[in-house]
């Protein structure tokens, strides 16, 4: 593909500049070295095929990543691969939404750039937060995902890791006695977020319940009851209230008011609809030969369907209405019958009582 000299030039103090940027990552990616080195030497399809490389290989500190998924969509857009170059720079603005190219780029970078940062705008940014709950137990939630990028979580403590997989987008598992941070990583195992053990929010324990009290029962004190005299039960024994009886949803006014509403609506439409196809077949009809255009045949189709349409609405209508009446005005609670045990100098029994 051949490349114009003020577009390369571009690329090439683009590159400059992300490279002069000081590096927060592992050692040193060889195939990430490789592409700026093909990049410097205008060598655009192996600086991609080196970048892709890169990304792959994972393990990349955010900051890394980020130049990986700069570059790459810079290096898209210059080989004329506007839709990958688009999705390598949204993948960057939802790391880090303030990111930017240098002044200067060429306007099909720019452009590129430019409608990048629109759709983010829209979508938002990938956000994680992570909480040490009261059981002790780590969890991280990746809160927001818009381009689905978090796969799985690393929770380091010291020199060892602990990778857990998100599962619809959280993580839970014990928490490392010396944790350092949590990382959320892509499907390669690319850093996109690092929390810091010191940022990780911890919810105290709830209080422990204080021991029970031993209280003394008082012992009970049998009272023989005197000769003749009613026994405590004499009478009927106290009633409790009946729970109160309810409705039902086919008796409720509002159950019918609803459908009667809308069909009255629906009626009142079509009505109007007929009325407007009748208005427009008098006009047809008041124009020369109007009784035999299509529009007079269609006009006086329309006023008959649309009034065959309200009259029936209007039928369902009363219907519904007079049925709803009948149902909400026949009801009466049903018949409340309460029993309780009576016991007098005559003997025991059961009373029964029915209230409507």
């Amino acid at each position: 593909m051949v490349t114009s000299r003020p577009l390369r030039r571009c690329l090439v103090a683009l590159v400059a500049v992300a490279l002069s940027a000081p590096l927060v990552a592992r050692a040193d990616s060889p195939a990430l070295a490789e592409a700026r080195l093909a990049i410097r030497q205008v060598k655009y399809d192996r600086a991609q095929a080196r970048l892709v490389e890169a990304l792959h290989e994972g393990g990349h500190r955010p900051a890394e990543l980020r130049e990986i998924l700069q570059l790459a969509g810079t290096t898209a857009i210059v080989l004329g691969q506007r839709e990958v170059g688009d999705q390598y720079f949204r993948q960057l603005l939802a790391l880090a939404p303030d990111a930017a190219l240098p002044a200067g780029v060429a306007p099909k970078l720019r452009d590129a750039f430019v409608a990048a940062q629109a759709a983010m705008a829209a979508l938002g940014r990938l956000t994680a937060h992570a909480r040490i709950d009261a059981g002790g137990a780590l969890v991280v939630e990746v809160t927001a995902d818009p381009l689905h990028q978090a796969v799985a979580v690393d929770v380091v403590g010291g020199a060892a890791g602990d990778r857990r997989p998100l599962q619809a987008g959280r993580a839970a598992g014990p928490t490392p006695t010396d944790l350092t941070e949590v990382r959320v990583l892509d499907s390669y195992g690319n850093q996109l977020v690092i929390i810091a053990a010191d940022v990780i929010e911890r919810q105290a324990p709830p209080p422990a319940a204080p021991p029970p009290t031993a209280v003394a029962t008082p012992a009970a004190i049998a009272v023989p009851p005197l000769a003749g005299a009613p026994g405590p039960t004499d009478g009927v024994g106290p009633r409790s209230a009946p729970p109160p009886v309810e409705r039902p949803r086919w008796r409720r006014w509002s159950t019918w008011a609803i459908p009667t509403v809308v069909g009255a609506g629906v009626g009142v439409g079509f009505a109007i609809g007929a009325k407007a196809a009748r208005d427009e077949r008098d006009r047809q009809l008041g124009e020369p030969a109007g009784q035999f255009s299509d529009a007079y045949a269609d006009a006086v189709a329309a006023a008959e369907d649309r009034q065959l349409i309200s009259n029936l609405a209007f039928v369902a209508t009363g219907v519904i209405a007079v049925t709803g009446a009948v149902m909400v005005l026949t009801w009466q609670p049903p018949a409340r019958v309460t029993t309780a045990l009576r016991v007098d100098a005559d003997g025991a029994g059961v009373v029964v009582s029915a209230r409507w």
